[in-house]
Order: structure tokens, then C-alpha cells, then sequence
């Protein structure tokens, strides 16, 4: 949130219009001068250079696309349909002005994991993955996602209105079963990454963003890989610690690559258990 913070206060010194226009179009494909010179990134990330503001919807369509959500709201009265018309001006321009604030950082992240989940991914992930772009990549962490998640026991309700629990593990694998597959939701590791996106939008003299916060209750998942050390967790097998010179499977190749991700994402090299110089942790800010 501070990196969100000063990155936000830097575009106050422009008008709110011309912020909305630069920082969807200009700034985000700039970056190429002086971000990772990795091949994929650049390779990625070139593909949307003229990357446009999509055309706005009308007040028609925006009702149009409420009505359609399936869920009940708990308050019916918040519905699109049942606004005055003296407030449609606004909503459309609000509406209008919603877009992701990526980090450049981040955006890197994304290329490396498509990359990495072309080489090793599950054949249902590589063909969703294929010929992606970076913005169709955002894009889709977020319209692909719950209505809400949360708990041990993975407990959801879907965009359908479904709820259950459990089986986002399957998600993206041989063994994934509708409506838990990876064509309508995110995998775990897509969950991971969206937390990394914001979203904003604006309205006369104001700026509402939304942030997503860490999520440690899944052990041995997501955020919990980075920052929570275990000692089932943090050893050679699952990719943590020195790569070894020889005798490495192909699983450990795949799990030390997708480590490498995150090791380079966070300037922070993965710890074994038992090996970690507790010192250099509490010293240690990232």
C-alpha cells in the first residue's frame, strides 16, 4: 500500500483526465527503457505497445450488464435499474474510468509466470495461455474471479450463485470438474497474483482504489510460500534453497524455476529450513 501510495501521489500533479489516459496508455508500455531485459518480458510486453482506452459503454449497456449478474443483491435498491436518472452521468463516468494499477515490477512477474506455465504447465493451463497478452493476462485475473473465497476450506460462491468448498487445487489440472475449471475461474497461482492488482476509479474530485490484502490461512499456498517459513514447506524438494548441480528431477526443475520467479520478483533468495541466519531475516525489509 506505501509503494501504491507514493506511485498514486505522483500522478496528483496532473489533472485527474489526463491521468486516466497516461497512465493506461503511456506510462504502462514505457517502461520498456528501463525495466528486466529478460527476452519473454520485452517479448510479452511489446505485443500491446499500441495497446488503446477501450471505447466507454453507454448508461444502456451498464444497466444492461448489471441486470445480467445472476447474484441477488442484499439490497436491491443499489441496483443500476434503480438509480434517478440525474445520477446516470455519473456512474457512466465512473464506469468509464475504471483501470488495474499494475507495478512495473509486477508486470514482469506476469510475463516470467506465462512463460514458466508454457514450459511446465498442465496442458489445460498452456492452452489457455497461449498467445495471451499481457493485457488479456490482467484481464482476465480479473473477471475470472469468485464472488468471494476465503477460509481453510476454500469456501466460495461463484459468479453463478453456486457455494461449496474445497477442489480449487484441481483447478487447471487433469482432474478439474465444472464449474470449478480453469476456462471460468483462477487456479490458486492466478489467485496470487491478482492480489497485485488494484483497481480505480474516479469521479469529480475523488479517487476510490481497491486493494487486496495478503493470504496466509492456506498453508503451504499462495502467500504463504513467500513469507511463512516451515519446515515441510522450505526444503530442496519444493524448490527452496541452492539449486543442486546434478540429480535434479524434472519436478524439482519445474518447482526451482517457479521459485526463481518470486526469488527475483522480491530481491529475496528462498531459505531452507534450518538454514536461515536469523539476523539477516529481521534486517532484511521487502
Amino acid at each position: 500500500s506505501t509503494f501504491l501510495l507514493i506511485f498514486f501521489l505522483d500522478y496528483f500533479k496532473m489533472d485527474l483526465s489526463e491521468m486516466e489516459s497516461h497512465c493506461y496508455v503511456s506510462h504502462t508500455f514505457n517502461m520498456l527503457r528501463y525495466i528486466d531485459c529478460h527476452k519473454c518480458v520485452k517479448d510479452i510486453l511489446t505485443q500491446s505497445k499500441d495497446i488503446q482506452i477501450p471505447k466507454a459503454h453507454s448508461i444502456r449497456e451498464l444497466i444492461a450488464n448489471s441486470d445480467e449478474m445472476g447474484l441477488r443483491f442484499p439490497n436491491e435498491r443499489y441496483r443500476l435499474r434503480n438509480q434517478p436518472p440525474s445520477s446516470h452521468p455519473s456512474i457512466k463516468e465512473e464506469a468509464s474510468s475504471v483501470y488495474p494499477f499494475v507495478f512495473e515490477n509486477v508486470f514482469v512477474l506476469f510475463c516470467k509466470f506465462l512463460e514458466h506455465k508454457l514450459k511446465y504447465g498442465s496442458e489445460i493451463e498452456k492452452d489457455i495461455y497461449s498467445g495471451m497478452k499481457i493485457e488479456d493476462f490482467v484481464e482476465r485475473l480479473l473477471v475470472k474471479r469468485c464472488v468471494s473465497f476465503f477460509g481453510k476450506k476454500n469456501r466460495f460462491l461463484l459468479r453463478t450463485g453456486e457455494i461449496g468448498n474445497d477442489n480449487f487445487k484441481l483447478i487447471g489440472t487433469d482432474d478439474e470438474e465444472p464449474p470449478l475449471v480453469m476456462r471460468d475461474y483462477l487456479t490458486l497461482d492466478e489467485i496470487k497474483l491478482a492480489s497485485f492488482i488494484s483497481i480505480s476509479s474516479r469521479s469529480k474530485n475523488q479517487v476510490t482504489i481497491g486493494i487486496c490484502s495478503l493470504q496466509l490461512d492456506k498453508k503451504g499456498l499462495m502467500d504463504y510460500q513467500d513469507i511463512i517459513l516451515g519446515k515441510s514447506q522450505n526444503c530442496q524438494e519444493n524448490g527452496y534453497g541452492p539449486k543442486p548441480k546434478k540429480n535434479c528431477s524434472e519436478e524439482m526443475e519445474k518447482n526451482f524455476h517457479r521459485r526463481s520467479l518470486w526469488n527475483d520478483f522480491y530481491s529475496h533468495k528462498s531459505p531452507i529450513y534450518g538454514q536461515i541466519d536469523k539476523k539477516g531475516v529481521q534486517c532484511t525489509s521487502y
